[in-house]
């Protein structure tokens, strides 16, 4: 994420969050709505798929 929600104040936010843990989606959800009042988009870049995880599939 390194320098995205400084670069982009106002326009966009990263946060990151192990999808896994139901208490911080809710607390990254917590977070946007408190920040932005709601939420218009949502990219789900979780590095998990039909394939498998990222990290085991073949180049």
């Amino acid at each position: 994420m390194g320098d995205f929600n400084t670069v982009h104040a106002g326009h966009g936010f990263a946060l990151q969050l192990d999808i896994t843990q139901p208490e911080q989606i809710r607390q990254a959800i917590q977070t946007v709505t408190d920040r932005f009042g709601r939420v218009d988009i949502l990219v789900n870049n979780a590095g998990f798929g039909f394939a498998g995880r990222w990290k085991r599939l073949r180049k």
